[in-house]
């Protein structure tokens, strides 16, 4: 049994859950809850990166039921991933790629500057703070045939990233529209819909202040600018043991997933807040969740290859009954895969 790094995996598989057949869908729809904040690419042409970042960010706080802002790094893919780009321009199907198969740091290990900066200059831990997927889905163009399969994700899943013409300019409505310029290509974050007014509603990255609403989002007309959408969805697994909603949960495979801090190695104490907590063989308290934080007595073992538990262990199993992690009477905690801690720093 080691201590290993841990990548943090989500997969980007194509599913559906509640979903609505197509002739349900409602006129309009937004999941602007689920985008995270407007950023600025400045002068170099990294749309790409910031795209995909984009809708990795929206899955993530769907998935996790998340309020906060999650700031991961395009600066990584501009700076670290040839074959996807650069400041001159890049390629969406590469960005998630490169996150499928590398992982994204988060913009606080490499700060984003506009430039084609050295891969070198993310931080020391970056390894350990990578951001990994399993693929990507390509949802094809919005045409009248295919456009309910784009609201279908978006509805079912979430918000998509999308490549489109740049090269027209805002309608009476303030719904963009494409005269067939082609002033180049551009990529953004659609997240709904408004049939009414036919257009997707969309978050740019030019700054929080930019656009006809002054809040770096806009309205892009159907079946205009050649748009293309890729979209992601990510999966956790089936949760098995529940701890404070969609906040805190072991899951199918045997990962703690937490959106607090870890405590190991000191002695536990119970408070109010508590909302599950695991005693020893004389009743005194080792471990407890407490709101988001999670407290050990002892220490954490992760990545584990094998697992035995004994029958006064608190188990963790999965739903084919196989023991995918486990609290011990001195407080410690083994588990079958890696420990998951969603916390970032205000911004």
């Amino acid at each position: 049994m080691t201590r290993k790094k841990y990548y943090l995996t989500v997969a980007f598989v194509f599913f559906a859950s509640c979903s609505l057949a197509i002739g349900e869908l409602p006129s309009s729809y937004s999941r602007i809850g689920s985008v995270t904040a407007v950023k600025n690419q400045g002068s170099c042409g990294s749309c790409w990166a910031f795209a995909a970042v984009a809708a990795v960010e929206s899955q993530f706080k769907i998935s996790l039921d998340w309020s906060n802002n999650l700031d991961l790094s395009e600066q990584d893919l501009v700076s670290c991933c040839s074959s996807c780009g650069d400041c001159g321009g890049g390629y969406l199907s590469s960005a998630l790629y490169y996150i499928e198969n590398t992982g994204v740091t988060d913009e606080n290990c490499f700060a984003y500057v506009a430039s084609n900066a050295s891969c070198n200059n993310k931080c020391s831990e970056s390894d350990d703070r990578l951001w990994k997927s399993d693929g990507y889905i390509s949802l094809g163009y919005d045409t009248e045939n295919n456009r309910d399969d784009i609201k279908s994700h978006i509805y079912d899943v979430g918000p998509v990233a999308i490549g489109m013409q740049w090269g027209g300019d805002f309608d009476v409505n303030d719904v963009y529209t494409c005269d067939g310029s082609e002033e180049g290509a551009h990529a953004v974050l659609v997240y709904g819909w408004n049939d009414t007014e036919e257009c997707w509603l969309a978050k740019n990255s030019h700054g929080a202040t930019w656009g006809p609403s002054g809040n770096g989002h806009f309205k892009i007309g159907y079946g205009q600018c050649s748009v293309y959408a890729y979209g992601v969805t990510i999966d956790f697994g089936q949760k098995v043991f529940s701890l404070g909603g969609n906040h805190n949960w072991f899951d199918d495979e045997g990962n703690v997933v937490i959106t607090g801090t870890l405590h190991t190695g000191q002695s536990v104490t119970p408070g109010d807040d508590t909302l599950f907590e695991w005693k020893d063989g004389s009743g005194q308290p080792v471990a407890f969740f407490e709101t988001f934080e999670l407290y050990i007595e002892g220490e954490l073992e992760q990545n584990c290859e094998t697992l035995s538990p004994s029958s006064d262990d608190f188990i963790v199993k999965d739903s084919t009954d196989n023991t995918v992690a486990y609290i011990d009477s001195d407080g410690n905690m083994y588990t079958k895969k890696r420990f998951m801690q969603f916390r970032f720093a205000p911004r």
